[in-house]
């Protein structure tokens, strides 16, 4: 517990927990949740907030709650809610095992990073939560780490545990493990087969890590992975019903032969689902839970995808496929798939209804829809139950959330409208800090002026500072540019 006041974790907002996305996931899965305004929400393990504070300003009639051990992160998350003035979260420091049972139910329950890292009495106090104050149609989200992936990652966490002092001061801690690293990394790499190419990826990866994922990920006394079968078992001991993962991709199909072969080795759905995460050497899972009372039709058809809206980070390449700014790429011959994503990529970061993607494809709706529904169980296109506001077209005088504003001034991370975190130039912090929907660009550029004359900002021309007018007018359209297309701004 020292070691989690000493050392914050990392802000995060993370986009397949937010109640848009799981509910647009939950009625794939056949199992729809309210997600209209007035949510109730509950974050266990909320850490300062950084996941929660954006979904509540963006829902003022709704009552957002956030629970976390440590009282150095809800003082942190504290601090933003006073200074973004929002009135409709609470944020407690406790113990999950203490949450008082008159605190009613919600709409949605996350508990993210938590699960694999507690002792089994804990694990079994957040199912009985989960139980206790999930809402009669709500839904919850629930991260674990898995086996057999995590296994092979294990190696690294077993080779730190053994060589890193664990009674060293967190700080003193981190150092040692990132000494142990760098031996490891160098060694590794002159193993160019077999476990080698693996292991030197994922020890690189570590050493890019930030310190608070290494010290509460690979350092922290808990960390125990599961197979799917035992953790479906303990949802089923809590009454609660396995409904899918928030990461639709996870279910996509393994190809014909595979798929024959697993419906006739799997005699129930944790079967099948433990065989899959075998299959595809499976770390991570999200997944959604939902009360054993709930009817859950599992047949999954595209007339599901009705009423939803849908986005896609892919972008039409050079020679002729698509790719993400993280890298992920996709070819396809076939002229729907193209016209779909063409189709998004032209109108973002604006979110498209269902209805709208078939009147601009122009072909047939339920070729349309059978399509959009594999790019989407793929993981290629995303859908949310909501526009969430972002502005079409960049507006005259840009406004952004408050939250969003906070973090360009004091954070490393902002979270954007689709509630991604994302990383940007001070620049373009310093112009966002700004943008409250009073201010045209030549009233940001004076803004981002005095900045840069207080040193609380640089722009760099060719590796050198510059601060005429024209350079600074020239920074802020680019910067403008990019936090629209990043959907930084709301619509109206």
């Amino acid at each position: 517990m020292s070691d989690y006041e000493d050392i914050l974790y990392d802000e995060y907002s993370f986009p397949q927990a937010h109640p848009s996305t799981v509910a647009a996931v939950a009625q794939i899965h056949g199992a729809p949740m309210r997600a209209h305004r007035g949510l109730r929400v509950l974050d266990l393990g909320c850490g300062c907030g950084s996941h929660l504070l954006p979904m509540a300003e963006r829902d003022p009639e709704g009552r957002y709650i956030g629970l976390d051990l440590s009282r150095a992160q809800i003082a942190v998350g504290e601090g933003m809610v006073h200074a973004t003035g929002l009135e409709n979260v609470q944020l407690m420091a406790g113990d999950i095992r203490d949450l008082s049972s008159e605190l009613g139910r919600f709409d949605l329950i996350v508990c993210h990073g938590v699960y694999s890292w507690v002792p089994p009495d804990v694990r079994a106090a957040i199912l009985r939560v989960l139980r206790q104050h999930l809402a009669a149609h709500g839904v919850a989200f629930l991260s674990t780490n898995m086996l057999p992936g995590w296994r092979s990652r294990g190696t690294l966490r077993a080779g730190l545990l053994r060589h890193v002092d664990p009674t060293l001061p967190p700080r003193e801690k981190i150092d040692a493990a990132r000494r142990v690293l760098d031996f490891w990394a160098d060694a590794a790499q002159r193993d160019t087969a077999g476990f080698g190419p693996f292991l030197t990826e994922e020890l690189r990866a570590l050493q890019k890590a930030s310190d608070s994922y290494l010290l509460y990920e690979h350092l922290a006394p808990l960390n125990e992975p599961m197979w799917f079968s035992d953790l479906h078992r303990a949802f089923g001991k809590a009454q609660l019903s396995y409904l899918g993962d928030a990461c639709l991709a996870i279910h996509a199909p393994l190809g014909d032969v595979s798929e024959q072969r697993l419906r006739g080795l799997a005699s129930s759905l944790a079967a099948s689902e433990e065989l899959r995460d075998l299959a595809t050497h499976r770390m991570f899972r999200r997944s959604l839970l939902v009360h054993r009372e709930r009817v859950i039709d599992r047949e999954v058809h595209w007339r599901r995808l009705e009423g939803l809206y849908f986005h896609t980070a892919l972008r039409p390449t050079k020679d002729g496929g698509y790719q993400s700014s993280k890298g992920l790429r996709f070819q396809t011959s076939s002229a729907v798939e193209r016209a779909i994503l063409d189709t998004l990529s032209d109108t973002a970061p604006r979110l498209l209804p269902f209805d709208e993607i078939v009147e601009r494809v122009g072909e047939r709706r339920a070729a349309v829809g059978k399509i959009l529904l594999g790019l989407t169980a793929r993981g290629l296109i995303l859908p949310l139950a909501h526009d969430m506001g972002i502005a079409a077209a960049l507006p005259t005088r840009p406004r952004a959330t408050k939250i969003a504003r906070f973090q360009a001034e004091h954070r490393p991370r902002v979270t954007n409208l689709r509630h991604e975190s994302i990383e940007m130039p001070r620049s373009a912090q310093c112009v966002l800090r700004h943008c409250d929907g009073t201010r045209d660009p030549g009233a940001l550029a004076d803004h981002l002026a005095q900045d840069l004359a207080q040193g609380k900002a640089e722009i760099l021309v060719e590796g050198e500072p510059v601060q005429d007018r024209p350079s600074i007018e020239e920074a802020v359209d680019l910067a403008l540019d990019a936090l629209h297309h990043s959907a930084m701004f709301l619509q109206g």
